[in-house]
């Protein structure tokens, strides 16, 4: 005596109390190609990493659009709602809004970019002096 448990697809419970569970082929076909991929990956190490750094590589350029977009599209959408306000009825303020957003996105982005470095480029000559000082230190004071 079987009974169906669940959808019946899956798991079929036979008389003893195990489960036996009906594979397709689709599954089978998708474990074996599975496991063919990863044994290539780990024989052909190297072509596999060479493989996945270009394709890292060209991503790269794209994925940095993105995020470039993504920052100026906040900014545009704060300029664009804040841009004369009281004369959102006039023609000149419809015709300049998007490129006059755009350009006050684009140079407060880059504003943003050299306060940042303006507060850590000179943080680093110090640092690096004291790194070389520091190692230099220890390097007198190792045993020969």
């Amino acid at each position: 005596m079987s009974h169906n448990t669940g959808s019946g697809k899956d798991k079929k419970r036979v008389s003893d109390g195990h489960l036996q569970l009906s594979v397709s082929w689709a599954v089978c076909m998708r474990i074996i190609v599975s496991i063919f991929v990863l044994y290539l990956a780990i024989t052909c190490w190297k072509p596999v990493i060479g493989v996945i750094w270009q394709i890292l590589s060209a991503g790269f350029p794209l994925f940095l659009g993105f995020v470039i977009a993504y920052v100026v599209n906040i900014l545009m959408n704060v300029y664009e709602r804040h841009y004369f306000r009281s004369h959102a009825d006039k023609k000149w303020v419809s015709v300049t809004r998007r490129p006059v957003c755009l350009t006050g996105a684009i140079l407060t982005g880059l504003g943003a970019v050299a306060l940042l470095l303006w507060i850590v480029i000179p943080q680093l000559s110090p640092s690096s002096q004291n790194a070389s000082r520091t190692r230099s230190l220890h390097c007198r004071e190792m045993p020969r």
